[in-house]
């Protein structure tokens, strides 16, 4: 953080694609078991979610695994890695995109504050998957020649066991499991899955049940369940809307909706950015071209179409962070023993401007590493401090 002229003259992070980035998080073996139990602690209250492990998906764009339930723990991976200090920043995709690193590390705020939200959203939005189901192939394609046509006389129900079967006898086969197993198997059989509609389906009655067993569990206000509505009912919606470019009349939509609803618009839209990001970008992997695309420009896009509808969410944005890079500076001086008191009494200095002065220039010393301490100035200790307090700014802007 910090200003925007020391934001230029920081040294560049070391960043990684994003399909990188999200594996470190994957083998990291906490982020992984809170995920998992994550799932197992809200199979406990709702049976529906068990359903997720039987239900198949597909590459192209569900390589993450052969179930939905792959991709709702990837999902997960991606929540709690960043609640856990995880950085986009980091992201080579989105670190090249400087004009919107406010509005990234908004994003991260927004996911560590509203993780128990985005943590249900995560288990809900996909729950009607399994009763939605449907799988088809090319015509001539072995898929085809194994039932999965449109007029084939197997249900959809008996498609989806027929297709676990065989994806699990061709990965034994083959001796390839993971990302190898779902975009191989899918080159060869070509069968692709879908969930018409899933979206809607998962906010009627028959789920209200599930949905509110789970929005108990993680103990949700009354008016976070009214956001998680919103954002179940149109994830497909927002997943649709910015794939090759910003979409300003989609976005002025979502706000139209969330406004009518009588919620804080600026609010609903923070979310549907995370649900989006967790949902398109840090859940699935598309695989297209003989490459694993993760489409972190759904996230960019979803941004920039903000800026073109709501150049106010920038301005409170930057003021938010201004005042919170004051406060962490002002942590960072009393933590460095350099508060103003402190130093206006080790040097004796009475009341009056010379005290401004003083505290300006240490403020300038302790941001700039190369600026010459006065030694005659400042005496011994606090020439120490200051470089400490230098330590500790350069650290945080690495950070």
């Amino acid at each position: 953080m910090w200003d925007a002229h020391e934001i230029q003259s920081t040294p560049p992070r070391e960043t990684q694609r994003f399909f990188d980035w999200m594996e470190s998080r994957r083998e990291n073996e906490e982020i992984t078991r809170q995920s998992r139990d994550a799932i197992l602690r809200a199979e406990g209250r709702i049976t529906s979610l068990t359903l997720l492990r039987q239900t198949p998906q597909s590459s192209p764009y569900h390589s993450e695994g052969m179930t939905v339930i792959d991709h709702i723990e990837r999902m997960l991976v991606g929540l709690f890695g960043i609640v856990g200090g995880a950085r986009l920043v980091d992201v080579e995709e989105f670190a090249r995109e400087r004009h919107l690193r406010a509005e990234l590390e908004e994003l991260e705020s927004v996911i560590r504050e509203q993780a128990a939200t985005l943590e249900a959203f995560c288990l809900l939005h996909d729950l009607a998957k399994a009763q939605t189901v449907s799988l088809d192939a090319p015509d001539g394609s072995r898929g085809a020649a194994e039932g999965f046509t449109k007029d084939s006389k197997l249900s959809e129900k008996e498609k989806a066991a027929r297709y676990l079967k065989l994806i699990r006898a061709y990965g034994a086969e083959h001796e390839i499991e993971g990302y190898d197993l779902t975009t191989k198997f899918y080159g060869e059989y070509g069968i692709r899955v879908h969930y018409y509609n899933h979206e809607r389906e998962v906010l009627e009655d028959r789920y209200d049940d599930d949905r509110l067993a789970v929005e108990n569990l993680l103990r949700l206000t009354s008016r976070d369940q009214q956001i998680l509505s919103l954002l179940i009912r149109h994830h497909n919606e927002a997943l649709m809307a910015y794939p090759k470019g910003p979409n300003p009349k989609a976005y002025k939509l979502m706000m139209s909706r969330a406004n009518k609803a009588g919620l804080d618009a600026d609010d609903v839209m923070d979310l549907q950015l995370a649900a989006l990001f967790l949902d398109n970008v840090a859940g699935s992997l598309p695989y297209y071209d003989g490459r694993f695309s993760p489409d972190t420009h759904a996230v960019i896009h979803m941004l920039e179409s903000e800026r073109a509808v709501a150049p106010h969410r920038l301005e409170r944005r930057e003021e938010r962070m201004a005042e919170a890079d004051r406060k962490a500076f002002k942590r960072l001086l009393k933590e460095s023993k350099l508060e103003a008191e402190q130093i206006f009494r080790e040097l004796d200095v009475a009341f009056g401007p010379e005290r401004g002065k003083i505290m300006d220039e240490v403020h300038a010393l302790v941001k700039d590493p190369d600026r010459p301490v006065d030694e005659q100035r400042f005496s011994p200790a606090i020439t120490s401090n200051i470089q400490r307090a230098r330590t500790l700014y350069q650290s945080s802007k690495r950070g």
